[in-house]
């Protein structure tokens, strides 16, 4: 029989889990990025501020950055990794990680883009071990009231 904490902790376990991997997969690409792809300097052209999370009106800032490729090309990106404050000024100079096969795909190479998922990891872990702690919780119950048979 299945208690009422293991039905609320199996979500709890099964969306951390996920949230984790997740994590775990964008932290892999980021710092793969950083050590493997080709290094520039770049400059901060703009900070756009983009909607977050609609329900609690969350809104974070993003740099624009415009770089030239070791080709000589002319690229603009957004940053992914966005902050609440403005973290950069329009017109700073900042290192750009990106894979020279497809320069799109660029990163500001900082410690707080490169570590950013490391903290979504962290914070979704809680929902795992309250899931897996809810689970055990609730098979520890039932084993010593004799429904766990």
């Amino acid at each position: 029989m299945i208690g009422a904490k293991s039905l609320v902790g199996a979500p709890f376990l099964l969306l951390g889990l996920v949230f984790v991997g997740a994590s775990a997969v964008r932290t892999w690409e980021v710092n793969a990025l950083a050590v493997t792809g080709a290094h520039t300097l770049g400059e901060v052209s703009s900070m756009t501020r983009k909607s977050n999370n609609a329900r609690r009106g969350g809104r974070s800032w993003h740099a624009g950055v415009v770089f030239k490729t070791a080709a000589g090309a002319e690229i603009g990106f957004v940053n992914r990794q966005g902050s609440a404050l403005r973290s950069f000024d329009k017109g700073e100079i900042v290192e750009v990680a990106y894979d020279p096969a497809n320069p799109e795909n660029a990163i500001i190479n900082n410690f707080w883009t490169r570590s950013a998922s490391v903290f979504d990891a962290l914070f979704a872990s809680i929902f795992v071990a309250l899931g897996g702690w809810l689970i055990r919780r609730d098979r520890r119950e039932a084993k010593e009231t004799g429904w766990g048979r």
